[in-house]
């Protein structure tokens, strides 16, 4: 059986490579005024599908099912859209918190689809309900959009309900990086944690996502094992 080990490259093999790839990095910028916007293939559906122009039949699938959801939800009324991300829902089910319990905040094309602090106004009629509201989910560059929500006028509009903000900074965030596009964050002094993905923008490895939470420990006593109620040998 040959070796699955591949020698590594010499100076001159190196070279070779090397000059192969920009070689190729020329041609296609000297010729790129003649290739297609989108590639002439029939979309699959077993893909990551982001946008329409990447694959229009999983996105127009996907716009389908949503729109299902919110018919079942009344969640937006016409000239509305609801922007949000299934993994926050599946977190949510997984923090125990019911299907029921959490709200997706309708945006307007208008406003560039951001979440508006008008509409956390719906935090007071909540309390009034009796429900207790305890966590915000504010974007740095969605997904489909590239919304960026206002940090600070969101945090000041829940501040005083002992809510927690939550900064998602997945897709966009990495740019922050750069001084001239920090005014995408501003405001974050005010949340209590922010994540975004370096593997996304600054070449890290698959999956690199950065957590910073203003109180750690607050984090890690929710997923500790030292507490009164945990039965223990008395002589210990």
């Amino acid at each position: 059986m040959p070796s699955l080990v591949q020698p590594p490259l010499d100076a001159d093999e190196f070279r070779r490579q090397g000059r192969l790839v920009v070689d190729f990095i020329a041609d296609y910028y000297a010729r790129i005024d003649e290739y297609t916007v989108r590639p002439a293939v029939v979309p699959g559906l077993n893909i990551n599908p982001f946008t329409w122009a990447a694959s229009p039949a999983a996105t127009e699938l996907e716009v389908i099912r949503h729109r299902h959801q919110l018919a079942r939800q009344g969640a937006a009324s016409p000239g509305e859209v609801v922007v949000t991300h299934f993994s926050f829902q599946k977190a949510a089910r997984i923090a125990g918190i019911r299907r029921g319990n959490y709200r997706e905040i309708p945006t307007t094309r208008e406003s560039g689809f951001t979440l508006s602090p008008k509409a956390l106004h719906a935090v007071r009629a909540y309390e009034a309900a009796g429900r207790v509201p305890l966590f915000l989910c504010a974007t740095v560059g969605t997904t489909p959009t590239a919304a960026v929500d206002p940090l600070r006028e969101l945090c000041a509009a829940v501040s005083g309900h002992d809510v927690w903000v939550h900064v998602d900074a997945a897709y966009a965030g990495a740019a922050c990086v750069c001084p001239e596009f920090r005014h995408a964050i501003a405001g974050a002094e005010a949340v209590d944690s922010f994540s975004t993905n370096p593997h996304k923008w600054l070449l890290a490895n698959m999956d690199c996502c950065a957590l910073w939470a203003r109180r750690p420990e607050a984090l890690t006593a929710a997923l500790g094992t030292d507490h009164g109620v945990i039965l223990k040998d008395p002589s210990a």
